[in-house]
């Protein structure tokens, strides 16, 4: 209502308008209405919006048009938001590939090794440059681009059509090094933790637990290693073990510095249990089973209520008021 009226007072590019359809769209989003929530989120690709998303431009002179989702030449792909925002979104990349058009994806580095290897008929770059200066070449030519979080605009206007089955897939090297790993631990489950999710900005206080909040969950009869990726967790564990006794197998290289890594770990796990973060979305990805720690006041991506549609494997464990204890002994 707040928005609408926001929207109402002024013209169509001020600043403000701009920023209370982007609200509208959050608003909408959170409580599962696609249709025209991912219309009134395409006001965040404007340069007022404050949602800093940089604009691509692959053409030189003029400007490179953005993609319809249907028209056939070289479209690029380009990532934006967070890490696990592109992960999310990257779930519609198969239906943007049977469209036939020619795709370039440019995502993170750090996921170029498993976006390659799950879409592999599309060419990958992981790169923090605006323009194709690292992959264009003066011969090839882009006919269209296009923010990667518009994919769903095209192909999830309704709850039924996320299809939330796995398409990610991790490289067979280090899932048997993951899996070796695991079992040498022994015979008991596996199961992956993470604590800690987002930064100032991207409300780091409601999505975090501390490890000892979380001593019901790691107290049972399981073997748990540590998903987390910031980098105190290492320390945070080994103060953990000093204060309570209990082990939790934390290694770096698996923590998400190298997604590929993480990727192959989560995929060799009984379950994840975590706060709402980026192994969410690697899980989820890969079909593992995932129970996530959700706020009373969630991101759209996890909604009001009821499931996320993205996820067949993903439960989520919904905090009331500002008390974690009720959800982590249930």
């Amino acid at each position: 209502e707040w928005a609408d009226k926001a929207i109402a007072l002024g013209p169509e590019d001020h600043a403000g308008v701009v920023q209370a359809r982007w609200h509208k769209a959050l608003g909408l989003l959170e409580k599962k209405i696609y249709d025209p929530g991912w219309d009134y989120a395409e006001a965040r690709l404007a340069p007022n919006s404050g949602c800093k998303i940089d604009m691509r431009n692959y053409a030189g002179e003029g400007m490179t048009p953005w993609w319809d989702g249907k028209s056939p030449g070289l479209v690029v792909i380009h990532g934006e938001q967070g890490l696990g925002d592109e992960i999310m979104f990257a779930s519609c990349i198969p239906d943007a590939m049977k469209t036939g058009a020619g795709i370039v994806i440019e995502c993170a580095p750090r996921l170029q090794g498993l976006l390659e290897r799950s879409f592999q008929t599309c060419h990958v770059v992981g790169t923090h440059k605006l323009h194709g200066e690292d992959w264009l070449g003066g011969s090839r030519q882009v006919d269209y681009k296009l923010a990667i979080g518009t994919l769903a605009k095209f192909y999830r206007r309704n709850e039924e059509d996320f299809p939330g089955t796995p398409y990610l897939i991790p490289d067979p090297g280090m899932l048997m090094h993951y899996s070796e790993r695991l079992q040498a631990l022994g015979p008991r489950p596996k199961i992956g933790i993470a604590w800690q999710g987002g930064v100032l900005k991207t409300r780091v206080e409601l999505r975090s637990v501390s490890l000892t909040q979380l001593a019901p969950i790691l107290t049972q009869d399981a073997d748990f290693v540590s998903l987390q990726y910031t980098q105190a967790a290492e320390q945070e564990v080994a103060e953990f073990f000093g204060e309570q006794g209990i082990t939790i197998h934390h290694w770096p290289e698996a923590a998400g510095a190298n997604l590929d890594h993480q990727a192959a770990l989560v995929a060799n796990l009984d379950l994840v249990i975590s706060v709402c973060q980026t192994c969410n979305h690697v899980a989820g990805g890969l079909g593992v089973p995932c129970w996530i720690l959700t706020p009373s006041r969630p991101s759209w991506r996890e909604g009001m209520e009821g499931g996320m549609p993205w996820y067949r494997s993903v439960k989520l464990y919904r905090q009331q008021g500002d008390d974690w204890r009720p959800i982590i002994e249930k």
